[in-house]
This record gives C-alpha cells, structure tokens and sequence, in this order.
C-alpha cells in the first residue's frame, strides 16, 4: 500500500463520483474523509464498504462552500491525524 498513513479529503464522496473516488484512493492505502453536507447515512453507507474492503475512512460534515464550515473540517481531520 503505496500511500498507508496518508489522508485524503474526498467532498461530495457520499454518492456518485464522489463515493467511487474515495474507494478507490482508499484500496491504495490512504485514509479517506468522507465529506457529506446532508446525508449521513450515505456517507456511513460509504465508510463501510470502505472499511469492508480493507480500507480506513471516516466521515465529516461540512458544506464546502461555506468558508468557515471548510475551514473547521480541515482543522478537524488536521488535530485528529496531523496532516491532510
């Protein structure tokens, strides 16, 4: 696994291109954050089939388009796994 210990922030990964991206940056090895802004239990959907595969992921919410929710969604995956 190339990319074991690295993170990744996937927005909009709760469906569609968005999901498929994040499981396949998961199968090599990087951690994925699974960004959703209504829906979590697509996103819990997601992380699971992740997980199943043998990946990691994990799940934040936050519009991107709004700054602040961004910002505070970096900062949490930075304080949680030190870089992203």
């Amino acid at each position: 696994m190339k990319y074991n210990k690295k993170n990744v922030l996937i927005t909009g990964a709760s469906k569609g291109i968005g999901a498929q991206i994040a499981k396949n940056l998961a199968s090599y090895g990087l951690k994925v954050w699974i960004n959703y802004r209504s829906k979590i239990e697509e996103a819990e959907t997601i992380k699971e089939q992740i997980e199943k595969a043998g990946g990691t992921a994990a799940i934040i919410k936050a519009d991107v388009s709004i700054e602040e929710q961004f910002i505070a969604a970096i900062k949490t995956i930075i304080e949680s796994d030190g870089e992203l």
